[in-house]
């Protein structure tokens, strides 16, 4: 009988939230990779672990945002920048997909964010590729909030 598991762990996590607890750009970047070598042990470990209980797992690892490395702390993001590093660090996801050669896909899925990653995997497991007719835009929104900008902002659109 199919399974489902959801397994959450907020590592590498992000840089600090508030300008009063950051150590600075360098610093909080040095901090991050720390904790992105301890997350791909912890993955691996996790990885390996599922494998040997069930070697035809659908595994899926995938983060919702990126970690703001390259600011000095996360709620400098709402701050207008057009500097294209910056904007990737804070909405970039991070996505792996182990498909189990049974359900693996005939075609490149053309998967660009983790909006609709729950419609491609549905349109594989239940073979209803018109599911893919209903896929919300790749979009990135940000509250700016200082003198100069205000508002929703569309940061990255499809």
């Amino acid at each position: 009988m199919p399974q489902f598991y959801f397994v959450q762990f907020f590592n590498p996590s992000h840089i600090s939230t508030y300008k009063k607890n950051s150590l600075g750009m360098s610093k909080e970047k040095l901090l991050w990779k720390q904790r992105l070598i301890k997350a791909e042990n912890t993955l691996k470990i996790l990885v390996n672990s599922i494998l040997s209980q069930d070697p035809t797992a659908l595994i899926i690892i995938l983060s919702d945002h990126g970690g703001y490395v390259g600011l000095d702390y996360t709620m400098q993001a709402k701050n207008k920048t057009e500097d294209r590093d910056l904007i990737y660090s804070m909405f970039s996801s991070q996505l792996s997909i182990l498909w189990p050669e049974e359900l693996k896909p005939e075609t490149n899925l053309n998967i660009k964010s983790s909006v609709n990653i729950f419609r491609f995997l549905f349109s594989q497991l239940s073979e209803q590729m018109d599911l893919l007719n209903y896929l919300e835009p790749d979009e990135s929104y940000i509250i700016l909030n200082n003198n100069k900008n205000k508002g929703v902002y569309l940061y990255i659109d499809d």
